[in-house]
């Protein structure tokens, strides 16, 4: 929760009593979204940086051609972070709810 509050604070210059005045859930909400486009950035981010080592990959004498994705740590960018157990049923992680 505390995480929540300052990474909110930070991201938006918010103050504690600021977001204080939030419901949970509005907080839940905003705290979500937030992630979810600082993660999109990053995604964005890393794809440009893979293309680049692509490129310069593809210039050197190689008889590989290399592609963005084979410098990203991710194949696929994660495009809701918020399912957490969709994104564990995708990678074959049993949930505490399958198992039990």
């Amino acid at each position: 929760m505390l995480e929540g509050i300052v990474y909110i604070a930070r991201k938006l210059g918010w103050s504690r009593k600021e977001i204080g005045k939030l419901s949970p859930a509005q907080f839940n909400a905003i705290l979500r979204e937030l992630q979810r486009q600082e993660t999109q950035e990053e995604d964005k981010k890393d794809y440009r940086t893979a293309s680049l080592m692509a490129m310069m990959a593809n210039c050197a004498q190689s008889k590989r051609v290399y592609q963005p994705k084979d410098f990203l740590r991710r194949e696929h960018p994660v495009k809701n972070p918020s399912n957490i157990m969709e994104l564990a049923r995708q990678k074959g992680i049993k949930t505490p709810k399958e198992v039990g």
